[in-house]
């Protein structure tokens, strides 16, 4: 009966650069499950929005069902008293048709946005609320692109990865170098009928060192493998930088187009409305026609669905940017 110890006293640094590479690699996926985390509050954010917006529109195509409704009531009066013709009854009735078509889709728009909001959160919107302020951002974009080189989750796990290896290529190169052992053994020899007087104990202790020479390159070719896998994760690490800050600059030039659009788009509701009024005026006055009011009345609808599309692709390319 033997009892063999062996404790390794050297091998080049070969498992202290796995153990630190293992300790690289928990980093990464910490990071990784840091980037997943956001994109799940993001397609929150997103599902949160779209219904936040689909109810406006819906609201918005109501109140303009029951605006045409009104009108085509007011044009089937005069239409008795000989006031208006048989096509401005025809020019509403087709107004309101429309706009039902048109609220039909909207509320189909925002069913569909409630079941991706309960795939998204786990259950459907009850009540929401508006999206209150505008989240804090960078001041500019500069400072945006910093913080995406150097904060992104996805940047740090990948420059963890590369940690990771280059001390591959460290482990690699060690498997060339000697390795030192301490060995122990313990031998007991028990008397048998083959060598009666055999009987007693022995024990060694000695140094092993042992350097590879020849393996047919299998060392050599080790340490390129480790090579080449780290040059393709600092490529990575390069890419994601430059797809980093692709992504910023869409996202703040969304920002930049959602304002402009926001301000347009109230300037657009102020002149429309005033329109709608005056040529509400002119038609009770006989200068106006029906067609004309409807026309006015839908201008004032798109302007008022234009800003409220804006405000929602303000609020996403804000959250996008974080």
């Amino acid at each position: 009966a033997s009892l063999v110890a062996e404790y390794l006293i050297l091998d080049g640094g070969a498992r202290r650069f796995a153990i630190e590479a293992a300790e690289e690699t928990v980093l990464a996926t910490r990071e990784q499950l840091i980037s997943l985390e956001q994109q799940v509050l993001l397609d929150a954010v997103t599902a949160y929005l779209n219904v936040w917006r689909d109810m406006q529109v819906v609201n918005v195509r109501e109140r303009n069902v029951r605006v045409i409704t009104q009108q085509l009531r007011a044009a089937r009066d005069r239409f008795e008293v000989g006031e208006d013709t048989r096509t401005d009854v025809a020019q509403a009735e087709a107004q309101l048709a429309q706009a039902r078509s048109q609220l039909a889709g909207a509320q189909g728009a925002l069913d569909i946005s409630r079941e991706l909001f309960n795939l998204a959160v786990g259950r459907y919107p009850n009540g929401l609320a508006g999206p209150g302020a505008i989240p804090n951002v960078p001041r500019t974009e500069a400072a945006a692109q910093a913080l995406a080189r150097q904060e992104h989750p996805a940047i740090r796990a990948l420059q963890h990865e590369v940690r990771a290896a280059e001390l591959g290529i460290e482990q690699a190169r060690a498997g060339l170098r000697p390795n030192l052992t301490l060995d122990g053994t313990l031998t007991e020899v028990l008397e048998n009928e083959a060598n009666p007087f055999a009987e007693g104990t022995s024990a060694t202790i000695g140094l092993t060192l042992t350097q590879p020479i020849y393996r047919g390159g299998q060392l050599l070719s080790l340490e390129r493998q480790a090579r080449a896998q780290a040059a393709a994760v600092r490529s990575g690490l390069n890419q994601q930088v430059r797809i980093n800050l692709q992504l910023v600059g869409n996202a703040w030039a969304g920002m930049n187009i959602a304002t402009a659009q926001i301000q347009a788009a109230e300037q657009q509701i102020a002149a429309a409305e005033l329109a709608f009024q005056g040529v509400s005026e002119e038609a009770s006055l006989g200068a106006r026609t029906t067609l004309d009011v409807l026309d006015a009345e839908q201008d004032v609808l798109e302007a008022r669905i234009s800003r409220i599309q804006a405000q929602t692709d303000l609020y996403l390319s804000c959250y996008q940017l974080l």
